[in-house]
């Protein structure tokens, strides 16, 4: 806690603890005369209150936060029991030099406020305690939740990565313009995710050209012409998305795509406004395969996970299947 805030709340207390003892004043005197004529016993009774509340504040909130309950609680009881007692020693001493014998019944009432204002000192000591060790909970899982969400986005298909590799090696010697292009394509691909994607968001039209490198490489796999298509419908400029967020979805497409003559087998589709980002991705399955689960793979099941850790609740995601059709529909906030 901010060493301003808990100054604030010591001065609260205490000006309660003012407030408390001008009202006690102005009951005994309809006005706050008793206060001024008896400013002896009214300062004694301060320090004797600062005594009692700073000794639980600082020494016995450790037998709470130990959970030794039994314990702090005699303890604050003695304690109490002799501070009364030491204090009404100090003032009849300081007031009635020549002796005045007080009965133990009248002192018992003070041992009571004296109990109850120790306890306020632990409580404020405990209220701290805990606000501070909220705020670092609260820190400690945000580091959590950044270092997870690191380690999700971070993931490169390795299969990828090393079929696009043996297709570049088998190009270099058959048409070395194509390799070169798929070196660079490569190379944006590592670029991005390595460097670029660090930040918490990138624009959606960065996220949009990885996307379409990754296509530009899976195509050396299978060399058909308008096999994928890929639309934007709205301005992708301005829009932020988190990085490499659709990567999973089109990867899987490519896993479980089947061409059966009919162009698109795989359509990506963006539709963006000021308010929310819609992401379709649609491809052709073979029903007889059993391969026709798009939930099973682990690259669906780590972006849900992440959909969760970024946007709570606050997304809507759906994955069906329909005859020879898989279907991924994200719905995001912008």
């Amino acid at each position: 806690m901010h060493r301003i805030l808990k100054t604030i709340l010591h001065l609260f207390f205490w000006l309660t603890y003012g407030l408390f003892a001008g009202l006690i004043s102005f009951r005994l005197s309809e006005g706050f005369g008793y206060m001024l004529q008896h400013w002896l016993f009214f300062g004694i009774n301060a320090g004797w209150a600062a005594i009692a509340f700073y000794l639980n504040y600082f020494l016995l909130v450790n037998y709470i936060q130990q959970k030794k309950y039994l314990l702090y609680f005699i303890t604050a009881l003695a304690l109490s029991v002799a501070i009364t007692v030491l204090f009404y020693l100090v003032y009849n001493f300081l007031v009635f030099p020549t002796g005045v014998s007080i009965p133990f019944m009248e002192i018992v009432p003070s041992m009571v406020g004296t109990f109850i204002i120790s306890c306020c000192g632990s409580l404020l000591r405990g209220f701290i305690a805990w606000f501070d060790d909220s705020g670092r909970k609260a820190e400690l899982e945000k580091q959590n939740l950044r270092t997870e969400l690191e380690l999700l986005r971070a993931q490169l298909n390795h299969h990828f990565l090393f079929n696009t590799l043996n297709n570049i090696d088998t190009l270099i010697f058959k048409d070395a313009q194509r390799a070169s292009d798929a070196l660079i394509a490569l190379s944006s691909i590592l670029r991005y995710m390595l460097y670029d994607t660090k930040t918490e968001t990138v624009p959606l039209k960065n996220e949009i050209e990885h996307i379409r490198n990754i296509i530009h490489l899976e195509q050396l796999r299978i060399p058909v012409e308008g096999y994928t298509e890929v639309s934007v419908a709205g301005d992708s400029n301005v829009l932020m998305v988190p990085p490499l967020l659709f990567v999973p979805f089109v990867e899987n497409a490519y896993k479980y795509a089947v061409f059966k003559g009919k162009l698109p087998a795989i359509r990506i589709q963006f539709g963006c406004d000021a308010h929310k980002l819609v992401f379709s991705c649609i491809n052709t399955f073979n029903p007889d395969s059993q391969l026709t689960t798009a939930t099973g793979n682990m690259g669906i099941e780590n972006i849900q996970r992440r959909l969760r850790l970024i946007y709570n609740q606050n997304y809507k995601l759906e994955i069906n299947k329909n005859e020879d059709t898989f279907t991924v529909l994200l719905e995001i906030p912008c």
